[in-house]
């Protein structure tokens, strides 16, 4: 009857069977994939508090069951019910064992601390901790270095930048990279260091147009007629 009504497009009736064979007593495992598949339901036809309620009812039959947490998380995100989502997260980090998924749920409540929550400190703290646990994914420390500079932290900024440079394979992300470490630079103040940095990213790639124009646009900032001059010869 399930496979019936799934097939003929009846997510009405589907519900009504779900939650009817879930309330029976059932094994606790097979009541929570009922639930789940409810709550995917209940997203489909719009009705997201019976989803969060059938996302709730699986965790109460299997409480370490990893994909309702997700999609309870994933589901409160959306909702703009960041601290619940946190928690869902939280939750969900102490179930997950292997590293690459665990790092993935580490970054994502960092971004949740960053964007949404407005916690500098613990967004610091997740991001850090999905840097260790992947140390080959950029993301972490891409997000520590924004991070940084919002919060007036430059020399961190600086050295996470150098140390993406100095691991990047990717010309063109390494070029961006270089760019940023340039801007940064020049915000601190160390206008020398900051045209080194781009000098370095003109020798790698002499016909870049971003790095030539970075470069020209320092030199217009400072008023540095003469270095522009003698760049945009050489450059042409």
């Amino acid at each position: 009857l399930r496979r019936l009504l799934r097939t003929r497009g009846e997510p009405g009736a589907l519900l009504a069977l779900l939650g009817r064979r879930a309330s029976a007593p059932i094994e606790p495992e097979l009541a929570a994939e009922l639930e789940l598949e409810r709550a995917e339901l209940f997203r489909g036809v719009g009705d997201r508090a019976a989803a969060l309620a059938a996302l709730r009812a699986a965790l109460a039959h299997d409480p370490v069951r990893t994909d309702a947490l997700r999609a309870l998380a994933d589901l409160l995100w959306d909702d703009g019910e960041y601290h619940k989502a946190a928690e869902a997260l939280v939750q969900l980090a102490r179930l997950t064992e292997d590293k690459t998924a665990l790092s993935e749920v580490v970054f994502q409540l960092g971004s949740l601390y960053d964007e949404h929550m407005r916690d500098p400190k613990r967004a610091e703290l997740a991001f850090t901790r999905a840097a260790t646990l992947a140390p080959d994914d950029p993301r972490p420390i891409e997000r520590l270095i924004q991070l940084w500079k919002r919060t007036s932290q430059n020399d961190r900024a600086v050295r996470a930048l150098q140390h993406l440079i100095g691991n990047s394979w990717s010309v063109q992300t390494k070029e961006g990279y270089i760019l940023e470490l340039a801007s940064t630079l020049e915000e601190m103040g160390e206008r020398a260091l900051a045209e080194q940095a781009l000098e370095d990213a003109r020798r790698q790639a002499p016909t870049s147009m971003r790095v030539l124009r970075a470069q020209a646009s320092l030199y217009e900032r400072e008023e540095d007629h003469t270095a522009l001059s003698l760049h945009l010869q050489r450059s042409c």
